[in-house]
């Protein structure tokens, strides 16, 4: 018996851990869609009405659990799981990427519910597990979800984490028999809190960056190591008096609390390591052991885990909508923390079956394998070499909104932005709408993406909460850089970001900004124009490049031009529009200089990566 409870015990590790990572990419193309596809054309009252709408479907578990019991419950919620993330891969539309999110939320929601949820330590551990593993596969995909990735490997991944699914499901037999009430499933709504705060923090390879202040090599070896020491942590044994217990999982709070609150206050990337640590163990403590002898009806469980998927959809639209505030994060140690302490504390101790040496080796085997794709990436990773100043030749400067990666079908993608980009082989890119993680777009570090991919080294300033601005990507010598926040309440927060560059004739300066896009914004326009010009201050040797979202006849544009500087695309006759991309009719994309500066050219190509074209300036310092 003892030997077919462990038998159990290792397909429970591995049918949590790939539910849980396909779950999590069903999850990043709603979140995702809901906002670039359905944001695009409806309010946020309808955005909100459907989201909660999809995560409340995790409700329907409860009659499926009563007509179906959680054996065939379970299967219902893997296969329709495996099944819409796999066609999803292929997916030609975004309207069909939301609907297949929308059913994938839902579908992981009723495994939670039917299977994971009621799985105790084995479940737990999958869990944890699901997380390094996570960061591996983005790791691999330089931040890119497998979900948002066009290629052989991202849907081979997304088969085989299928068919793990439901060989696991298959193998790891019948549910424990019995009852999950209130006393054992109250602490479920963690699972779903663990979820958002991994994504929002400890798995978000932008975010740390951005706080931490750390280059790509140092980011990857920090999240992956974290969430493997969490896996390792898991292998302890969970055996002792519930005081030890107790001791155990306040440690865990401790270093999950304490770890996010040194890493926001800018203490470095060893401490998300130690609240990834913190995460993963209680996480391994959440699912419910069930207890008793009656049928399972579900209701508690299904109640707690409806609420957990709940609190997600409502803390993360929060997060965002009131741009990134820290008591979120709170909220989400909170859930996670009291789950584990009621995981504790409901039972006097712990009786499930050890996992036995093979599930040991499991374990271990699944830490390597979380940290081998970070690890590579770390080692090979080559910081950008700073190229030649050009002599006798322009500097070559692209100013590019990229729109998060969106373009104009509303489906992620950077490499035809990349594309773009190469294709003109700038010395400096000064780019607009960029995010460095943010879940509703993917949970992409799309500034890191670029950087990797070009080879170009990165600067960036946030403007909304550490993940969204503008950014440079340089082959020069840079020799100062600098910034600015807009004093814009009630807007959507928006700043300058300056570097200056080295050239044969001597030092460039070049400003980035993006202005409020608010339809009745222009008074908004001219003064955030004003702000820019006094960030300025009047000096030579300078572009102001950017998406001013003003037009030629506007206050803020007879502001700057008042100041002396200079409309370039208008000096050289190439003054169409620049928006919307496919059939411009406006010009908001503008490339503004200073009277030393030499123009050779000044032009918007055709391009349609984005719903914006570029503006592309060939200059010199005299």
């Amino acid at each position: 018996m003892a030997i077919a409870n462990r038998h159990s015990a290792i397909w429970t590790i591995l049918l949590a851990a790939a539910a849980t990572l396909l779950g999590m990419q069903a999850l990043r193309v709603f979140a995702t869609n809901l906002v670039w596809y359905l944001g695009e054309t409806s309010d946020r009252v309808v955005m909100a009405v459907v989201a909660f709408v999809a995560f409340g479907t995790v409700g329907l578990a409860w009659p499926l659990l009563r007509l179906a019991g959680p054996r065939r419950a379970a299967l219902v919620g893997a296969a329709g799981l495996v099944l819409v993330r796999v066609v999803d891969q292929a997916s030609p539309a975004a309207v069909l990427d939301l609907a297949l999110g929308f059913l994938g939320t839902m579908f992981f929601g009723w495994l939670v519910v039917a299977r994971i949820g009621r799985g105790g330590r084995a479940a737990g551990i999958g869990l944890a597990a699901a997380l390094g593993l996570d960061i591996a596969i983005r790791s691999a995909f330089d931040t890119v979800d497998v979900a948002f990735a066009d290629s052989v490997a991202a849907t081979l991944i997304v088969v085989a984490l299928g068919a793990f699914t439901l060989a696991a499901l298959w193998k790891s037999g019948r549910p424990a028999a019995g009852r999950v009430g209130s006393a054992a499933a109250w602490q479920l709504p963690g699972i779903p809190a663990a979820l958002l705060l991994f994504m929002l923090v400890t798995g978000n390879f932008g975010q740390v960056a951005v706080r931490g202040e750390l280059g790509w090599g140092e980011t990857v070896i920090w999240l992956s190591a974290g969430a493997a020491a969490g896996l390792i942590r898991a292998l302890l044994p969970r055996d002792g008096d519930r005081s030890r217990r107790l001791a155990h999982t306040l440690i865990s709070a401790a270093a999950l609390a304490g770890g996010l609150l040194a890493y926001w206050g800018g203490s470095g990337g060893i401490w998300v390591a130690v609240a990834a640590l913190g995460l993963a163990h209680l996480l391994c403590l959440l699912p419910a052991d069930p207890s008793g002898d009656a049928r399972d009806g579900g209701g508690p469980l299904t109640l707690f885990v409806t609420l957990g998927f709940i609190f997600f959809v409502a803390l993360l639209f929060i997060f965002y909508s009131f741009y990134g505030p820290f008591w979120v994060v709170i909220a989400l140690i909170a859930l996670v923390v009291l789950g584990g302490f009621g995981a504790v504390l409901r039972t006097a101790a712990d009786h499930q079956p050890a996992l036995g040496a093979s599930g040991r080796w499991l374990v271990i085997g699944l830490v390597l394998l979380s940290l081998a794709p970070g690890l590579v990436k770390a080692l090979t990773h080559h910081t950008p070499t700073v190229g030649d100043i050009p002599s006798g030749v322009p500097i070559r400067m692209l100013s590019y909104n990229i729109r998060q990666g969106f373009g104009l079908e509303d489906r992620f993608g950077l490499e035809p932005v990349a594309a773009e980009i190469e294709r003109h082989n700038p010395d400096v890119v000064a780019l607009q709408e960029v995010a460095r993680g943010w879940v509703i777009s993917g949970m992409v570090d799309q500034l890191q993406w670029l950087a990797n991919r070009l080879d170009m080294r990165l600067y960036f300033e946030p403007n909304l909460a550490d993940t969204w601005g503008n950014a440079f990507l340089v082959r020069l010598p840079v020799l100062a850089q600098e910034h600015l926040r807009f004093e814009d309440l009630g807007r959507v927060p928006r700043g300058v970001q300056g570097i200056t560059v080295a050239t044969a004739n001597g030092p460039l300066r070049v400003l980035v900004t993006h202005l409020d896009s608010e339809a009745a914004g222009d008074q908004v326009r001219a003064d955030q124009a004003g702000e820019v010009l006094g960030f300025w201050g009047g000096g030579g040797a300078t572009l102001l490049v950017g998406d001013m979202n003003f037009t030629p006849g506007s206050e803020g544009y007879a502001l700057v031009i008042s100041s002396g500087l200079r409309d370039l695309l208008r000096e050289t006759g190439n003054d169409g529009p620049t928006y919307p991309a496919d059939e411009p009719f406006e010009r908001i994309d503008f490339a503004f200089g200073t009277a030393d500066l030499a123009v050779s050219i000044a032009e918007s190509p055709v391009a349609t990566a984005s719903d914006h074209r570029p503006v592309l300036v060939d200059i010199e310092v005299r």
